[in-house]
């Protein structure tokens, strides 16, 4: 890695989608930044709708010349809040109940399982003409391009439609819906699912952003099975009598939402690699560094879902998995890497079957396979893997 140290001297770097880097981090991002430009001559342009308070206002500068003008002649979109709590069979009527005809819809979801009941719900009941997708990372990659492709195409051609999906829509798919149902989720969450409705302007009408609270049976948020209680603890005292927002005021709730969270999050994991890294020069305190948390619960399959699935994952087994040569097993691995990951899907090692490994007799210690003969058991056209448990499931 020091072998290429050099080569960002003098570099202009862009870092997309900043609001993703973890609050806790963001002393230590900041610090390694302000090293990075002071020693090695860089510039860093932090780029983000929703743009986190890792700098202080007076030591970055802000290229968006009068953006607080600029927010403030934004019409697109406004977001209404609902903040009774509803179970998803109640929210499914209120939702078919409210379809009009040359409309199409995004509801944004806050699990898998809560979408792929909610899009279940909706193909038996739904009565009107609009076009049904499913979106999400339970769906192998080749599937997920080619599913974006086509709904960009209906959007583009004025198709009704509606899409069931999770958080995987919020960044980095250009979605441009009329309305958009979003599950209740952190400020900067809200704010990106806002930006899939009438995204372009140019929508007849103001896009809307319907903010609901979805609960299990038991009660229990169905955000709270996926985010931080600071961001929720936050983001429904911002909301707490909030009824509608218009998008001119969605940088003060940003700002808000960050300014609040500096003073209730831990900021110490960040301050504590940073000490000892740079300071103290131990480098044993890095791998605690992790921008995103492994999934150490989650074990990785490839669905064989065709013929080229099938030929990819032969190669795979003579060119890579039997290959006694190390180095020469990670270069042909290199090689075949980006076909082979459109066909890989991350699953809860919960669910995952003992006959996924039947060719390697070694469970978790190499990737899974579902095989095409059992392809419609395990992974649905649709809704992707399908998600039960039987006597054969792995359990860690």
């Amino acid at each position: 890695m020091l072998k290429k140290y050099h080569n960002i001297f003098g570099s202009l770097v862009i870092l997309d989608e900043v609001q993703n880097i973890p609050i806790e981090y963001w002393s230590l991002v900041r610090e390694v930044l302000n090293l990075l430009s002071e020693k090695a001559h860089c510039y860093f342009i932090l780029m983000t709708a929703t743009q986190p308070l890792i700098f202080p206002e007076q030591k970055a500068i802000e290229l968006v010349k009068s953006k607080n003008i600029l927010f403030e002649q934004l019409n697109r979109v406004r977001i209404n809040h609902n903040p009774q709590s509803l179970q998803l069979s109640v929210f499914v009527h209120k939702f078919l109940n409210s379809l009009e005809d040359r409309k199409s819809y995004a509801v944004i979801l806050n699990t898998i399982q809560s979408s792929i009941e909610f899009f279940q719900l909706v193909e038996q009941n739904l009565s009107t003409d609009h076009q049904l997708f499913y979106l999400s990372t339970n769906i192998i990659p080749l599937h997920r391009q080619q599913r974006i492709a086509e709904i960009n195409t209906h959007l583009r051609q004025g198709i009704p439609l509606i899409l069931v999906s999770t958080q995987v829509i919020e960044a980095g798919i250009d979605f441009d819906f009329d309305i958009i149902y979003r599950d209740f989720a952190p400020v900067d969450s809200l704010v990106q699912a806002a930006g899939r409705a009438n995204r372009n302007g140019s929508k007849a009408k103001s896009g809307e952003v319907h903010l609901v609270h979805l609960a299990n049976e038991q009660g229990r948020s169905f955000a709270h099975f996926i985010y931080g209680k600071a961001h929720l603890f936050v983001a429904n005292k911002l909301f707490e009598k909030v009824t509608q927002l218009p998008e001119e005021a969605f940088m003060e709730l940003v700002h808000q939402n960050y300014k609040q969270l500096t003073q209730i999050c831990d900021m110490s994991p960040g301050e504590k690699i940073f000490q000892k890294w740079w300071q103290e020069c131990d480098e044993k305190i890095l791998p605690e560094f992790r921008l995103i948390d492994e999934k150490l619960n989650y074990v990785n399959v490839f669905v064989s879902v065709d013929g080229q699935a099938q030929e990819i994952w032969q190669r795979f087994l003579t060119s890579v998995y039997g290959e006694k040569d190390m180095r020469q097993r990670r270069l042909n691995f290199l090689k075949m890497r980006k076909e082979f990951n459109q066909f890989v899907l991350s699953i809860p090692a919960k669910l995952a079957k003992k006959h996924f490994w039947d060719y390697s007799h070694k469970p978790f210690q190499n990737i899974g396979l579902i095989e095409l003969e059992m392809v419609e058991d395990y992974y649905h056209h649709q809704t992707g893997f399908i998600r039960y448990v039987d006597e054969e499931t792995l359990f860690l």
